[in-house]
C-alpha cells in the first residue's frame, strides 16, 4: 500500500487580488457573505422607497411607491455591494 494513500488530503486555497488590494478567498463563504448584504440592501432600500409616498399621502402600491421602491431597491443593491467588499 502507497504511505500517500493513507494521509489526508490538502486542499489548497487560491486567494486572488481584489481591486481595492486586499486578498480575496475564492470560496463559497465570501460569496455567503456578499449576497447576504446583497439581499439585507435591497430588502431595506425597497422597503424605504415604497414608505416615501406615505409621507405625502400617497399608497405603498402607487405608480410613485412602486418606482420609488425600486429606485431603493437599487441603491440598497449599490450599497450591499459596497459593503461587503
Amino acid at each position: 500500500m502507497c504511505e500517500n494513500a493513507l494521509e489526508p488530503r490538502m486542499h489548497r486555497i487560491v486567494f486572488s487580488m481584489a481591486p481595492h488590494g486586499r486578498p480575496r478567498g475564492s470560496g463559497l463563504w465570501y460569496l455567503a457573505n456578499m449576497r447576504s448584504a446583497i439581499w439585507i440592501g435591497i430588502f431595506i432600500g425597497s422597503t424605504i422607497g415604497g414608505l416615501i409616498p406615505e409621507l405625502w399621502g400617497g399608497d405603498m402600491l402607487s405608480y410613485s411607491g412602486v418606482l420609488l421602491s425600486a429606485v431603493g431597491a437599487y441603491a440598497g443593491l449599490w450599497l450591499g455591494s459596497r459593503a461587503s467588499r
